[in-house]
């Protein structure tokens, strides 16, 4: 079992990744938004804290979507990770994103996602 983490800075393909996966068989994983902390902490610095936070993480181009996928095995990693690298453009290149996988030593409860119809 792996965890692949994949930081997005493409947000507006999101949609476009998850339809790409659903097509390839991959039906379960979780996205959520992000912001990079090179994105924040120079602007955290520059104002009152407080007062900064709600326009740090407005600012258009701040916000990227993360996803996680748990799956079964390396072929699912490298087979996710070309469909992600499809969808968003060669991420040797700036402002697309990263993918790590790491190997899982203990998972509990993903029998019941699996075959999941999500």
């Amino acid at each position: 079992m792996y965890i692949l983490i994949s930081f997005l800075s493409k947000t507006e393909k999101a949609n476009d990744l998850v339809h790409k996966m659903r097509e390839h068989g991959f039906t379960g994983g979780t996205l959520f938004d992000g912001v990079g902390m090179r994105k924040v902490m120079p602007k955290v610095f520059d104002v009152p804290l407080v007062a900064s936070l709600h326009s740090i993480f407005e600012e258009k181009g701040q916000i990227n979507k993360v996803l996680f996928c748990v799956l079964e095995n390396m072929e699912e990693v490298k087979k996710l990770s070309s469909i992600i690298e499809d969808v968003m453009g060669d991420l040797h290149k700036p402002n697309t994103g990263l993918i790590i996988a790491f190997k899982l030593d203990y998972v509990k409860g993903y029998d019941r996602w699996k075959d999941s119809d999500l």
